[in-house]
Parts: structure tokens; sequence; C-alpha cells
């Protein structure tokens, strides 16, 4: 089931056993909120003050927990798109512009102010209890870019406790 509450403003997905969460931040900005064990309610997702001040010393503001954070902005952490404008501008600030749910589907657009624009595909996959997710990129400027990098998705480990990772590749 794919779910936004507009008062709220928190897009819930939720396959049989698992939740993610993202909201919108009133700058436009869309920030992950909760990905893990199906949750009861709305009400039973932490807020993002709570999420930051749970890992404050992992990182600050909304910057850090941006679904699909552009780079720049003061912001030169890991970054999921990256591209250099004719004008040589690096920038590039993605703030929520609309977004569709069809069914198990949802799209988030994101946009910069130069004409970049991302949209955050997400397809629940209920046989296999699974969220499917990945971006497409298209320029809606005037003028020619230089895609430097992009991926399908980032999502950050909290900086506490202990982990473990194991790969295959």
């Amino acid at each position: 089931m794919i779910r936004f509450d507009e008062a709220s403003k928190i897009f819930l997905l939720e396959t049989e056993h698992t939740a993610y969460a993202m909201q919108l931040q009133p700058d436009g900005r869309l920030c992950h909120l909760y990905w893990g064990e199906k949750i009861g309610c709305l009400q039973d997702l932490p807020s993002l003050e709570e999420k930051q001040a749970r890992y404050a010393h992992g990182g600050g503001g909304p910057h850090w927990w941006q679904e699909y954070p552009g780079w720049g902005e003061g912001y030169f952490n890991m970054h999921a798109v990256k591209a250099t404008y004719a004008d040589g501008t690096r920038n590039t600030p993605l703030r929520y512009a609309r977004h569709s749910m069809e069914g198990d589907r949802l799209s988030i657009f994101l946009r910069d102010p130069l004409g970049l624009e991302a949209e955050l595909r997400y397809v629940l996959r209920p046989e296999l209890d699974i969220i499917d997710r990945n971006a497409v990129l298209t320029n809606r400027g005037t003028d020619a870019l230089t895609l430097e990098n992009a991926f399908s998705a980032l999502w950050r480990f909290p900086q506490t406790g202990s982990y473990r990772l194991t790969s295959l590749a």
C-alpha cells in the first residue's frame, strides 16, 4: 500500500513486512524518515527532528537525510546526482515539484532551478515483499548539461552502533 498524508506531508510505502517513509520539508526537500519493520500508523514514525537528535553526531539538518541529494548547497558528502551546467554551475538543489500515485506505483518528481528533473520511482512488489526503486533524470532546461554521476538511490547508515557488510561482488 502507498499512502500520502497531506497534513504531515509523509509518504508511506508498505509491503507485507516492511515500511519505507519519506517526508516533504517546508523548503521542498524530500527527507528519508524510516525503513524497517511494518508500522501501525503514521504517528509511530520518528519525526525528522527526532531522527536528527538521535544521530546528531552523524549529520546535521535536513540536508543529511535527503532522499535524493544533489551536489552542493554546502552539502559535499555522498550525493545521488552531480551535474555541471553550460555556465559552469555545479550546484544541484533538488526540490519537490509534484508526485503521482497509481496502484502499487509512486513517482516523486524533484527539480533544480536550472531544469534538471529527477523522477524517483517506487514500485511495490507484493509477491516478493520488496520495494523496487529507480531514478530517471531528465534535462528540462534550455541549455546542455554534463551529468557527472547519478545513482538510482542513496541511503545512509545511521552513525551509531557497529555494522557488518557482506558483499558477493
